[in-house]
């Protein structure tokens, strides 16, 4: 009787699941910009936008293998997202990124990615 030897590429399926993971992540990443930035916009009766360098600052950031950073660099964001005792907080990361829409798009760049990556 002729013998078959199946050899194991689990250490390849592993390093390719992690790829398209991480590939998601950006795409949720470079998603989560673009609702924040559309969010600023349109959120609140006074847009998040005075010069447009807070609007164009929001940035996807520091990526781990299972997260995504998004946020702003610029000083001062954090004093218009949590506001200040002389004016009312913007909260446009949380506002932009929560809810069922947000979640929707999230989930639709991620899926792009792991399904097959177009």
């Amino acid at each position: 009787m002729g013998k078959v030897t199946i050899i194991s590429h689990v250490t390849a399926i592993r390093e390719a699941k992690e790829q398209k993971i991480a590939a998601a992540l950006q795409s949720m990443g470079k998603a989560a910009v673009n609702l924040t930035q559309d969010g600023m916009l349109t959120l609140y009766p006074n847009p998040v936008f005075d010069t447009g360098a807070l609007h164009d600052d929001v940035q996807a950031g520091e990526q781990t293998a299972r997260s995504i950073e998004v946020g702003n660099t610029l000083h001062y964001a954090p004093y218009v997202h949590e506001g200040t005792y002389k004016m009312a907080g913007r909260p446009y990361l949380v506002d932009s990124l929560t809810g069922n829409h947000a979640v929707s798009v999230l989930k639709e760049a991620a899926l792009r990615e792991l399904e097959g990556g177009t």
